[in-house]
């Protein structure tokens, strides 16, 4: 029982090795303030392409609900960035 424990951490370890070795691939959910740009009809829609446009993505469909956007880094993935940098101080310590 215990080599076979042994045996699927090992496969768990390699699998995160790979990830980091072959590179995910960047894409991601658009937030506005914290919130996702909501979408009604799924698959292609011209409403998601601008949002991915104004994160600077590649492209963008409806998915689950929400726009998603191939070719999306982290550090385009919220608009008003600069907003959230400067308000990241909280009042109180």
């Amino acid at each position: 029982m215990k080599i076979y424990i042994l045996f699927a951490i090992i496969f768990v370890l390699c699998l995160f090795e790979i990830e980091k070795i072959c590179g995910k691939e960047e894409g991601g959910y658009p937030r506005y303030f914290s919130h996702p740009y909501k979408c009604q009809r799924w698959g292609e829609n011209q409403y998601c392409q601008d949002v991915c446009k104004l994160h600077k993505g590649n492209y963008g469909y409806c998915y689950a609900g929400e726009c998603y956007c191939e070719g999306l880094t982290e550090e385009n993935k919220y608009f008003f960035d600069a907003y959230r940098k400067y308000c990241k101080n909280s009042l109180f310590d």
